[in-house]
């Protein structure tokens, strides 16, 4: 069977094209199956064309379907193959890789059971690898699983081993897999005895099992089961009164769970609070979190600054140094900008070393770009630098180094000093004066009570 799709002028055209839309319910496919979608004349950015090849059957929640699909992005057009779901991609043929197809987007059940994508001039972009072991015929499972099967219907190959960026029902994340968003960022895996996410490698966000090494992450009724050695251990995520259908790790870095109503319900696991999302701010800027109530209900909000001598760009790019000085620190000199009560949701190196001791391994190492020092001894040196949180609870407990160019600081004479040190101090100055406020609210409570027990006192004439 071969299916063609044709947008013209803003319409699909063709009666082929119009059957195409119209996808099979046995959810199988047989060998020899072919659908193509053909690749349009001329480039239009956010053009999107779908092939709906086979689907579940319909039931309680929105039925699956297997899409072949063509993408307008960033100047090309893109070939997949996906597994949607009520307008959601859950799963997609080559995760993070791109297939930029010639003339033809094509997927092909060959007769020796390999599943292949291509463009029909021979490129072929992703495959199942599963030629001549026994491949009869696909299924789409009404878990979303697509599943490749021999004659006695048997597994040989599943889309549920090969997760992307979100983990279905029934599906599991092993300690070998890992979830990765798109543009492959931040990333979710098992990591001996903790489920981690991460940022270019570096850890965010992180939660621990006090036993043996997980071997793998599933979704429980209520949440994200952590299983160890066939037991339970762990259940992590906001507790939820409705089943957990899947998660999804977005392009910002964000943990959610989805339970269905309908419609789609999102429950955010992790990170808890907007400051600590590794790209709130963008590089070197300063993230601070407050709450503002709406409707009863606490909604996290930010607001981003630059530290002293750096220069603001646009919120979501962070913060530079000024036009004539560069990050690159190797084979010049060198100083820190030195902050109490500041640290970053990424964890660096970590190292046991005392305050000193950390700034000058920072110091010491051009590749070091700052540093962080708890007064329990624990150093975190960075090689890059994110967002940087806010934290004026912790003025006493941290310490943070950030490497600038010798000579910045003292650029400006003493405005740049001043500058300097109105920042240090603006976290002690904003807590100074709601202590302030509150104690003037106390003393005025105390005054007219006082007032009104003198005045029922007194003898009326």
């Amino acid at each position: 069977m071969e299916v063609k799709i044709v947008r013209v002028a803003g319409y699909l055209v063709s009666l082929l094209a119009i059957l195409a839309w119209i996808p099979s319910i046995d959810g199988e496919m047989e060998l020899g199956s072919r659908v193509s979608i053909p690749v349009p004349p001329a480039y239009e950015e956010g053009f999107e064309a779908r092939a709906f090849i086979i689907q579940t059957v319909a039931g309680a929640l929105p039925t699956f379907k297997l899409a072949l699909a063509i993408y307008g992005r960033g100047g090309v057009y893109l070939c997949r193959l996906e597994v949607v779901q009520d307008g959601f991609v859950m799963w997609k043929s080559g995760c993070t890789r791109r297939f930029v197809p010639v003339d033809m987007c094509v997927i092909f059940l060959s007769n020796d059971g390999d599943l292949l994508l291509s463009d029909g001039m021979g490129t072929v972009g992703w495959s199942t690898n599963t030629s001549n072991r026994g491949v009869k015929f696909i299924q789409l499972k009404r878990s979303g699983n697509l599943v490749l099967r021999n004659r006695f219907r048997r597994m040989v190959w599943q889309s549920f081993d090969f997760p992307c960026d979100k983990l279905l029902w029934g599906q599991k994340l092993r300690n070998s897999q890992q979830l990765l968003s798109n543009g492959s960022d931040y990333s979710l895996s098992i990591q001996h005895n903790e489920l981690v996410l991460k940022w270019h490698g570096l850890n965010y966000w992180t939660t621990k099992v006090n036993t043996k090494d997980i071997d793998y992450a599933q979704i429980g009724r209520h949440g994200i089961e952590l299983w160890c050695n066939a037991s339970l251990h762990t259940i992590v995520g906001p507790s939820s009164s409705s089943p957990i259908h899947f998660i999804s790790l977005g392009q910002t870095g964000i943990l959610t769970m989805y339970t269905y109503g309908p419609p789609w319900m999102p429950i955010i696991v992790a990170p808890n609070g907007s400051c600590n999302n590794p790209e709130a701010c963008g590089p070197y800027g300063v993230c601070t979190e407050g709450v503002i109530a709406s409707n009863n209900n606490d909604t996290n909000s930010i607001s981003c600054s630059c530290l002293p001598y750096f220069q603001s760009t646009t919120l979501s790019q962070g913060c530079m140094l000024p036009t004539q000085f560069t990050f690159n620190f190797c084979g010049k000199p060198t100083e820190f900008l030195e902050l109490r009560g500041f640290d970053s949701p990424l964890m660096g190196l970590t190292k046991n070393l005392s305050s000193k001791a950390c700034a000058n391994a920072c110091l010491e190492d051009c590749t070091c770009i700052a540093a962080i020092s708890t007064n329990s001894s624990i150093c975190y040196l960075y090689t890059q630098l994110q967002s940087i949180r806010r934290r004026p609870s912790k003025s006493e407990e941290l310490k943070m180094y950030v490497k600038i160019p010798k000579g910045l600081s003292t650029r400006g004479g003493g405005k740049a000093k001043k500058m300097r040190m109105l920042f240090v101090i603006l976290g002690a100055c904003v807590d100074m004066i709601a202590l302030i406020l509150i104690g003037t609210g106390v003393m005025y409570y105390f005054y007219v009570y006082k007032r009104r027990q003198v005045s029922s006192a007194t003898p009326q004439m």
